[in-house]
């Protein structure tokens, strides 16, 4: 299986930046002013990519696989969901 999230550039025809987890990605959101990335994948972790650089992604922990991120309107929180019933902010 893929995992793999895939940034792809509408407007133009460059290649999709690739951005790696070690088990397939169920989840994604993007940051209100679209800087960061949040991928959430079944290898238990969440990475915070930032879009335009090739910068380490931050990686968020947690005990199951996460199905869920997603950042508040402001841009200042982000709330990870897991399949062990947890939500972290």
């Amino acid at each position: 299986k893929d995992k793999t999230a895939r940034i792809f550039e509408v407007a133009t025809d460059q290649e999709p930046t690739i951005l790696e987890h070690d088990s397939p990605v169920w989840a994604a959101g993007f940051s209100t002013d679209g800087r960061f990335l949040c991928t959430g994948s079944k290898d238990k972790t969440a990475r915070i990519f930032e879009v335009a650089t090739d910068q380490e992604p931050t990686i968020l922990e947690h005990d199951s696989p996460v199905w869920a991120a997603g950042f508040s309107t402001d841009g200042r929180f982000l709330c990870t969901g897991s399949k062990d019933k947890t939500a972290r902010i």
